[in-house]
């Protein structure tokens, strides 16, 4: 269905916050959560745990830490040579159909460090050994194993031995161990799994991963599909092509947009719950999922939230679905607060919202 009426810049943000379960969440399981979500970027662990905590119904961090834990859900190396969380069933067809492109930088790479077919089939051999019958090691346990071996881990080889081995869909990161992951052998830490050809086909995976994608995004268009997964423009059209009867769309200069009926639903509700102040994490998928990011914070005031250019995206403040400043947890011994900063000035219902007995509750909940 193609929604009628003109829709503005503020409509499509009020519109991501709904799709992205920032208004009035509804999932109470860590695994509804994060399958709605499709993925959700994870180089920065304890930012994801409070990225999918504060899309919950009534959601705490230990509840995401928890469905890391037992394989629920999972956290790789999915698309974009990036760590994300993903349900635990997903992850093999997920990384079939998302990695090839990135293993081809990866192997080019490899060459250059000197790691060499042979490394990895032994490096394989060595986890399978040590990490069979249900066992973990951390990274560095697991390394210490390979070094024995013969097999270098030094340079960064380690660390692309590992991706390889992961986006190969023999290992991925299990339970946590502090506030890192052990290792563990995928097959057997998630023993229900989905795998491409067998479960799902190549086309489904990409009208799921579409369907997923524009649920959680939308409004979102083509472009921003294609460079969240990975994906190539043909392959990206094709998984929407197969979706697009399921979603509804909507046009914005010129461009159209897709999203889920369920949103677009809630175009003419009041806008009351969207205009409220929310504290989202850092690599929020509110911003990282789109190429078009306007919606929620101009090009000028990205360089707030994304100081050094490089990728490193800082916790934001929304308010009515928009960004208006950052903020960061401070400490001084067992004592934690939030300590938030304007792009320019907060409006007095902000301030408000970030009171002390707020951010508090916000931290016990939602911050690791």
């Amino acid at each position: 269905m193609c929604l009628s009426g003109v829709m503005d810049q503020s409509d499509f943000g009020r519109l991501r916050l709904h799709s992205q379960q920032l208004v009035a969440p509804r999932y109470t399981s860590v695994h509804d959560a994060v399958t709605h979500l499709g993925a959700v970027q994870a180089q920065d662990l304890k930012a994801a745990v409070t990225a999918i905590a504060v899309r919950m119904d009534a959601g705490h961090w230990r509840q995401v830490v928890e469905g890391l834990n037992t394989g629920t859900i999972v956290r790789s190396w999915t698309m974009r040579g990036t760590y994300h969380i993903v349900p635990g069933e997903d992850l093999p067809w997920m990384l079939e159909l998302l990695t090839p492109r990135v293993e081809r930088q990866a192997a080019r790479r490899r060459i250059q460090l000197g790691v060499s077919d042979e490394m990895l089939e032994r490096a394989a051999e060595v986890a399978i050994s040590a990490l069979r019958g249900g066992r973990s090691l951390s990274r560095p346990r697991l390394f210490e194993r390979w070094e024995e071996a013969r097999i270098p881990t030094k340079a960064g080889c380690g660390y692309h031995i590992l991706q390889y081995l992961s986006h190969s869909g023999l290992l991925c990161f299990g339970p946590l161990n502090g506030n890192s992951h052990d290792i563990v052998l995928l097959e057997e830490w998630v023993p229900v799994r989905r795998r491409l050809g067998i479960e799902i086909s190549r086309d489904e995976a990409l009208a799921v991963f579409a369907e997923r994608y524009f649920r959680i995004h939308g409004p979102a268009d083509l472009d921003d599909f294609a460079r969240w997964g990975g994906l190539t423009k043909r392959d990206a059209r094709s998984g929407l092509s197969d979706a697009a009867d399921r979603l509804d769309r909507t046009e914005l200069d010129g461009r159209t947009y897709y999203l889920a009926s369920d949103t677009s639903a809630r175009v003419h509700r009041p806008e009351s719950d969207s205009s409220r102040t929310r504290l989202l994490p850092a690599f929020d998928e509110l911003v990282l999922g789109y190429k078009d990011r306007t919606p929620t914070v101009s090009r000028t005031e990205e360089s707030f939230i994304m100081p050094g250019k490089n990728g490193v995206f800082r916790p934001m403040v929304v308010h009515d679905s928009r960004a208006v400043g950052t903020w960061r947890v401070r400490t001084k011994g067992k004592t934690r607060w939030i300590e938030a900063e304007p792009f320019t000035a907060f409006d007095p219902e902000v301030e408000t919202a970030l009171e002390p007995h707020r951010t508090q509750d916000f931290l016990e909940r939602m911050v690791m």
